[in-house]
């Protein structure tokens, strides 16, 4: 005799598995990539509990640049007395007057609503991977 409420869970579980390996993707194929760490540094953490399990993508990059991606940033400065200024385009290099050095003003970024979008999609996703998970258990 099958138990139930076990397939059920088994299935559920599955699903959440299936889920956030889903979201992980799109999030790292979705995350704005000016050298690329910060999509590489995206990963999963699964909070199970009842009546809700919550599926988080993280990032493990030292400073809060989801929330600047997200959220956008003020003109700020940049730069210390003299120091170098780099990235992965080249973008602090002036042609014909070589690397910038701080500090300069930076004009601020507009808000990218990355994550907006990866909820959107991922929304259907997971809909369809539990649908597809309680169908293979129960038939």
């Amino acid at each position: 005799m099958i138990d139930l409420v076990e397939t059920f869970e088994t299935a559920l579980e599955t699903s959440v598995l299936s889920i956030a390996e889903l979201a992980l993707g799109e999030a790292q194929m979705m995350a704005p990539k000016e050298s690329g760490a910060f999509a590489k540094g995206l990963h999963v953490a699964i909070e199970r509990g009842v009546p809700l399990t919550i599926i988080s993508i993280l990032s493990s990059v030292p400073k809060p640049k989801a929330a600047w991606i997200t959220e956008g940033t003020k003109a700020h400065e940049i730069g210390g007395d003299g120091q170098l200024l780099s990235n992965a385009n080249n973008k602090f290099a002036i042609e014909d007057f070589g690397p910038v050095h701080g500090p300069v003003e930076h004009p601020g970024t507009k808000p990218d609503p990355w994550i907006e979008r990866i909820l959107t999609i991922m929304e259907l996703k997971a809909q369809v991977t539990i649908m597809d998970a309680l169908e293979r258990a129960f038939l």
